[in-house]
């Protein structure tokens, strides 16, 4: 398979990282990734200083799962209390019918939750990596049983990738307060990736190293915390998650950040307020296309997602369909 980059400037110093020879020209993506999410710092290069609000206290709520609708059947138009639409935690109304997800603001789970496989893989992880992993799978359970499956274990392979059923393909995310699955038959789906972060600027330094100059130059500055402004740099960063989860897994070769230069549109009408009379920015939503730098025959050279903002969460999500040739977008 031939894989080469549209973009030669990029390649000597990063193909010369990627065989041992010298570090790349700055800290690689999952270096970043680790501190820059997961709803906090826990490392950084060294001069990046952590920054970040003290999390929201997250609610014990159940997983609520999001049905895996027939293909021509629409949305669920079911009424629905405000409290009820937060615990659906955004993640069903940026994915298709045919993707069956769960999502959970719980930080725990009841013992017994975890099969012994699963248990023998965290047995020596602090607490928190624990609890991360137990409820990401509890979310993952109940999206199975969206697509009729039985539960299984998730395991991991190589680089933490989920493995998932034959015939099955799925992505997790977690961060504080906030834990969702996505799953879909492998006939209905090549790929897809989700995930969420807490909606508030990045920490200091984390935004140069994340972004390429043309994309700094579309999202514009950063916002200041605790006007209500949407975070750009925050749902650019979680974009690009989305898309490496779903690149990852059909090429088995990692990207970097400047590997994707992603331009973004809005599709809701801005407003003030949240409408519930809750802090933070209203309900915002729109969709990314991601202009990738280093191709591979097997997944297109632009992928298109979908943002949305609400309930102090940003999440995103990114798929592609089988026949992905004759299709346009999700």
């Amino acid at each position: 398979m031939v894989r080469h980059r549209t973009d030669r400037r990029l390649a000597p110093p990063l193909q010369r990282h990627r065989r041992g020879l010298r570090p790349p020209p700055h800290p690689p993506y999952d270096l970043v990734r680790r501190g820059a999410l997961r709803g906090g710092i826990h490392r950084l290069p060294q001069g990046v200083a952590q920054a970040g609000a003290p999390a929201r206290p997250a609610a014990a709520d159940p997983p609520v799962r999001g049905r895996a609708r027939p293909a021509g059947g629409g949305r669920d138009r079911t009424v629905r209390t405000a409290a009820h639409h937060r615990r659906r935690l955004v993640i069903e109304l940026l994915l298709p019918a045919d993707v069956s997800s769960a999502a959970t603001r719980a930080e725990t789970v009841p013992d017994g939750t975890l099969f012994p496989e699963e248990e023998a893989l965290i047995a020596k992880s602090v607490a928190k990596r624990r609890n991360d992993f137990a409820t990401a799978r509890a979310c993952a359970r109940r999206a199975m049983a969206g697509l009729g499956l039985p539960p299984v274990p998730v395991l991991h392979g190589h680089r933490g990738r989920p493995l998932w059923p034959e015939g099955i393909v799925g992505t997790l995310t977690h961060c504080t307060g906030y834990r969702a699955a996505a799953l879909a038959r492998a006939t209905d789906v090549l790929s897809l990736g989700i995930d969420a972060e807490p909606h508030g600027p990045l920490p200091t330094g984390v935004r140069e190293l994340v972004t390429l100059p043309a994309e700094r130059e579309r999202i514009g500055p950063p916002a200041p915390e605790g006007t209500g402004e949407i975070h750009w740099d925050r749902i650019l960063f979680s974009a690009k998650e989305s898309v490496f989860k779903t690149w990852y897994p059909v090429t088995g070769v990692e990207l970097d950040f400047v590997e994707a230069d992603l331009t973004f549109h809005r599709t809701d009408t801005p407003s003030p307020g949240s409408g519930d009379g809750s802090p933070g920015p209203a309900a915002a939503e729109g969709t990314f296309t991601a202009r990738l730098l280093l191709t591979d025959p097997a997944l297109p050279t632009t992928l298109h997602g979908r943002w949305r903002v609400e309930d102090e969460i940003v999440a995103t999500a990114v798929l592609v369909r089988p026949d992905w040739r004759e299709r346009d977008g999700m």
